[in-house]
């Protein structure tokens, strides 16, 4: 099916590497897959949660079948890795039952099970007790992960209800699926549609970069007395913003924002040329790298090896003393046999 606004993300399963192409809204598919849903949009378009595999070295692409809680035909969301098989999708447009677009703030994790099977779980439902944080529903808004001992996703911005922007931004620990909200100025999360990226300058520093994006929906007329919606692109010095977060009792913390004004200065190129200088030295001991599939496989087989040989030592010990005790016994059995006769 031909369509946009869908997520792609990178994976590997048992050594071979593939994109993950999940939904979006689009024409109308000349074929339907059975395994998937569509639903007909008031505008004439088709969403769905149409799923596609590229084998990247065979350069052919798979219908994968999938398990488990998929999520629905959505558009606008983000698909984040967590792992070399593994992501997280959260938020995007459903339709509702008027065939319009609802914004939500659901929670899946899909996984790459083999070369044909996506598994999917969902960590959230319709309803979070309020005691919860929890963002509220949203699309084009914009996640990236930031690599510690457990990835922590940061979202910023996007769009909710009746257009209007959430302008807000969260941290979610994927090792608990626990959102925490942190402060940043609007100038930073009003905007949707936008890039979001991270650069770890070091293990308890890291440098968030945003770019673009659209303003707040606004209305124009077209002709006639038609109006027509659209949003003004982001324009200097906010086009681009560099946002420092620094890790302080475990706890990621904002400690600087640059607009694009502020990246031209000195004392910017002066701090950047000096974290440049003790981020190779980091990268190049301290770095964190996911094992692949294959690695994880292969250090559990080595696990499993050294647990049997350490089984087979305690057992031929144990044989060797029981081999021992049962000679001192035929010794005394001797002695007393000897005794009797005598």
């Amino acid at each position: 099916m031909k369509r946009g606004y869908g997520g792609m993300v990178y994976m590997e399963s048992m050594g071979t590497e593939y994109l993950l192409v999940i939904g979006g809204h689009g024409s109308t598919p000349t074929t339907y897959q059975s395994q998937y849903q569509y639903d007909q949009l008031v505008n004439g378009w088709v969403r769905t949660n149409e799923h596609n595999l590229l084998n990247l070295s065979t350069r052919q692409w798979i219908i994968p079948t999938i398990s488990g809680q998929c999520c629905p035909p959505t558009s606008s969301f983000t698909l984040t890795k967590i792992s070399n098989n593994k992501s997280i999708l959260f938020g995007g447009a459903v339709t509702d039952d008027e065939r319009y677009n609802l914004s939500v703030n659901n929670v899946y994790t899909c996984q790459l099970e083999s070369d044909t099977t996506i598994h999917w779980e969902s960590v959230k439902g319709p309803v979070v007790p309020a005691s919860v944080q929890w963002p509220v529903g949203r699309q084009a808004h914009a996640i990236t992960s930031i690599i510690s001992n457990s990835p922590t996703l940061v979202m910023i911005g996007g769009e909710g209800q009746n257009d209007q922007l959430v302008n807000d931004s969260w941290l979610l620990d994927t090792s608990q699926y626990q959102w925490s909200k942190i402060v940043l100025p609007e100038s930073v999360t009003s905007r949707k549609s936008h890039s979001l990226s991270s650069i770890m300058m070091s293990p308890d520093c890291v440098w968030l970069v945003v770019v673009g994006g659209g303003g707040a929906t606004q209305w124009r007329i077209v002709g006639r007395g038609v109006e027509k919606s659209f949003s003004p692109f982001i324009t200097d010095p906010n086009i681009t913003m560099l946002i420092e977060l620094v890790l302080t009792k475990g706890q990621w913390t904002v400690s600087e924002v640059l607009d694009s004004t502020d990246l031209t200065k000195e004392a910017y190129q002066h701090k950047y040329q000096s974290f440049l200088k003790t981020r190779q030295w980091w990268q190049d001991r301290c770095s964190i790298v996911y094992p692949t599939e294959k690695e994880v496989q292969q250090q559990q087989y080595i696990q499993v090896l050294q647990h049997e040989l350490r089984v087979f030592e305690v057992n031929k010990t144990s044989l060797q003393e029981a081999l021992l005790e049962a000679s001192q016994q035929g010794i005394v059995l001797y002695c007393v046999c000897v005794f009797i006769i005598l």
